[in-house]
């Protein structure tokens, strides 16, 4: 059974025109890569742009559980990264996608818990904030058990 989010990466898929690509490549992005986007856009200034990359992460983490470890790794760093950003929709949704990839398998909740950790010690209190709640959450017995049945991806 395919889910709802394939059928709509599916849709945009079969819209996709040359002109736009090549636009886009114009600019330096390439949408050649997984996920139906290059990478969450994370690094934009808009709110909620920035905020939209981070729940697509969320989202991945919790549905497409064919994707590798690794992926999810290299979300982690963007995660670290952006952290400190202090608005509200911003720093929900970074909290968000930390701890859904927390809760994927024992190998990625021992990374997140690491990046919650590190996380809870920095400067930004956005980022204090983010990491002490993704790590009181990671670290409940009940997110262990859960990590520990499903193994690794």
């Amino acid at each position: 059974m395919r889910s709802r989010s394939h059928e709509v990466l599916k849709s945009l898929k079969s819209l996709e025109d040359p002109a736009n690509v090549a636009g886009m490549a114009r600019f330096g992005i390439s949408p050649a890569l997984a996920y139906g986007v290059p990478k969450p856009a994370t690094a934009a200034g808009g709110e909620f742009v920035k905020r939209a990359g981070f729940v697509l992460m969320a989202s991945l983490a919790v549905h497409d559980r064919n994707r590798a470890d690794v992926d999810f790794v290299g979300f982690l760093v963007i995660i670290e990264r952006e952290a400190g950003d202090g608005r509200n929709y911003v720093r929900k949704a970074v909290n968000w996608a930390l701890r859904q990839i927390g809760k994927r398998d024992s190998s990625l909740r021992l990374e997140a818990v690491r990046v919650a950790a590190g996380l809870r010690q920095a400067e930004s209190g956005s980022a204090r904030r983010v990491g002490a709640d993704a790590l009181r959450e990671m670290e409940s017995e009940a997110v262990r058990r859960r990590a520990e049945t499903r193994g690794a991806v």
